[in-house]
């Protein structure tokens, strides 16, 4: 998918489609933007910094 805009407002808006549907998924953005995390969080979606995402991938078998 192509950003019209810029990134951090292609995230929200998609982040905020999928929360938005009657039996969506568990949604967490990875990110260490501050800013972008205030403006996910109302959607209900969850946010995580990055170090989260290298755990778990550090954590998958070889």
């Amino acid at each position: 998918m192509l950003a019209s805009g810029s990134g951090d407002d292609t995230i929200l808006s998609v982040t905020a489609e999928v929360v938005g549907q009657a039996h969506h998924p568990a949604v967490t953005v990875v990110t260490a933007d501050r800013e972008l995390r205030q403006r996910v969080e109302p959607t209900g979606a969850g946010t995580t910094g990055p170090r989260w995402l290298l755990d778990q991938l550090d954590a998958l078998p070889e």
